[in-house]
């Protein structure tokens, strides 16, 4: 008698694990499966944005002072209201014992009163050039930069959003 009671124990007990891993492996199947279905409708809803026309032209140059850029561009659409940039960079990092990490600025553009498609794109809150590094009390240190630099400008205007890319050798 105790053995077919240990038996039905062992059964029962047996049974319940089973069980218990069924569940567990259909929760986890449909927990991915959410998750995939989650991560394609993200990719389906993103926006993407259109690049600019081909006759813009974009210009970086270095300032007067090194270490200063400035960008212009010219005969931006017809309809432009804004301009905002970001550049990317590597630079060599003095705080972490010269390894080689990423940097970047980003600003917006200034429309040109003497032309209505120029835009002088220049350091926020200055109104001076591009500063590729950090200022603080009118001291600036700047940046050792290594490779190109990433430029990334967005056009807003009548027209939607337009995307301007493209890498410059300083």
């Amino acid at each position: 008698m105790k053995d077919l009671l240990k038996n039905k124990m062992f059964l029962a007990v047996g049974i319940s694990v089973i069980i218990l891993v069924i569940i567990i492996v259909i929760f986890y199947v449909r927990k991915n499966r959410n998750n995939d279905l989650e991560l394609q409708e993200q990719l389906t809803n993103s926006e993407i944005i259109p690049t600019v026309d081909s006759n813009v032209n974009v210009s970086l140059k270095e300032a007067d002072k090194r270490g200063e850029l400035l960008l212009t561009v010219r005969d931006a659409p017809s309809g432009t209201t804004a301009i905002e940039y970001q550049l990317t960079y590597d630079a060599v990092s003095r705080e972490e014992g010269g390894t080689v990490v990423p940097r970047g600025v980003i600003g917006k553009c200034i429309q040109q009163l003497s032309s209505q498609s120029t835009w002088s794109c220049q350091q926020p809150n200055s109104g001076e050039a591009i500063i590729l590094g950090t200022c603080s009390s009118g001291t600036c240190v700047y940046d050792n930069i290594t490779g190109d630099i990433n430029v990334q400008l967005k056009f807003t205007g009548s027209y939607g959003e337009r995307i301007f890319e493209k890498d410059f050798k300083i």
